[in-house]
């Protein structure tokens, strides 16, 4: 059955009047009157008692206006509801993440979407990027974010913030009140490194930075995570140059120190596979991209931690 039908059905019953139904339509009389003829011919029942001066309901046809208001409804959130898939507004996503990135892009990208999308079930994975990768490949997570250069073969992957490099000293040490250092005065020190198969880019970078400064870095201690390597900072174990968010974390014993002479940047990214975009991921790489543009390093330091003096870099395009 037709709800053009039904509109015009229901159009009448609130009218009682052909003529007004048929303006409030928007269409021309005798159409609407062969609407209703075709609606009492499918039911074999006579909808409304008329004649040239007065329009009424039929019993059948009061019995029968809820039946069609109701299917009208029903007809109309589910078109809303197609509506609202074809936009990604409702669904489900499941979403991986470092830990690393709950100091600088994770929670802004959480924020925005749960903003954005509240009808859309959001899953949250905290995953080192080997598992995710796999998690990836497995189907249990849509989309992911890491450090870019594991985004694997074959998928899409979006630098979506880079920030300057930091470095982390013990309250102790003789540089401890300095808002800015070189490279070369950390020759002497010992220092505290992630594992090089955490991330052989980022590791040779650190050491590429201290290269470039005129000596090998004395590394006596790795760490697999950025709050062990503030402990172990905190420590006297050493010092640790690490992303420049981390400066948010307040830890006693830990003072952080820009570097002056380093041209050196941690990045993060998100990748998916092209092949299962769906509007629900769609929405989701756009937010993502707006949470992140225009980010600086200084929002992540509001507790005076650290202050940027350059102000931070905005999301890498």
């Amino acid at each position: 059955m037709e709800t053009e039908l039904l509109k015009s059905f229901v159009a009448v019953a609130e009218e009682l009047h052909f003529g007004r139904a048929a303006e409030k339509r928007h269409i021309a009389q005798p159409a609407l009157s062969r609407h209703v003829q075709r609606l009492e011919g499918e039911l074999g029942s006579n909808l409304f008692d008329r004649d040239r001066r007065n329009v009424a309901l039929t019993e059948a046809g009061r019995i029968y206006l809820g039946e069609a208001r109701a299917i009208l409804e029903r007809v109309e959130g589910a078109r809303r509801r197609v509506e609202r898939a074809r936009r990604g507004e409702v669904g489900e996503i499941s979403f991986g993440y470092e830990a690393a990135t709950l100091y600088n892009v994770f929670p802004d990208i959480v924020r925005l979407y749960r903003e954005r999308y509240p009808n859309v079930a959001l899953f949250l994975h905290e995953m080192v990027t080997e598992d995710q990768i796999s998690a990836h490949a497995e189907g249990r997570i849509d989309v992911g974010l890491i450090h870019p250069e594991f985004t694997p073969e074959g998928l899409e992957g979006e630098i979506v913030f880079r920030e300057p490099v930091v470095v982390a000293l013990p309250d102790t040490h003789p540089l401890a009140g300095e808002a800015r250092v070189e490279v070369s005065d950390l020759a002497a020190d010992p220092f505290i490194l992630f594992p090089r198969r955490f991330g052989p880019k980022k590791h040779d970078n650190m050491v590429g930075l201290c290269a470039a400064a005129g000596f090998a870095p004395n590394i006596v201690q790795e760490a697999e995570s950025k709050q062990g390597m503030v402990g172990l900072v905190a420590a006297g174990i050493g010092v640790s140059l690490l992303p420049a968010s981390v400066s948010s974390l307040r830890r006693s014993g830990v003072v952080y120190a820009e570097i002056d002479d380093a041209d050196r940047w941690m990045e993060m990214g998100l990748f998916w596979n092209p092949e299962r975009m769906t509007p629900v991921l769609k929405g989701f790489l756009d937010t993502a991209r707006d949470a992140c543009r225009g980010l600086d390093v200084a929002d992540f330091a509001r507790a005076g931690v650290v202050t940027p003096g350059g102000g931070g870099v905005p999301a890498a395009r």
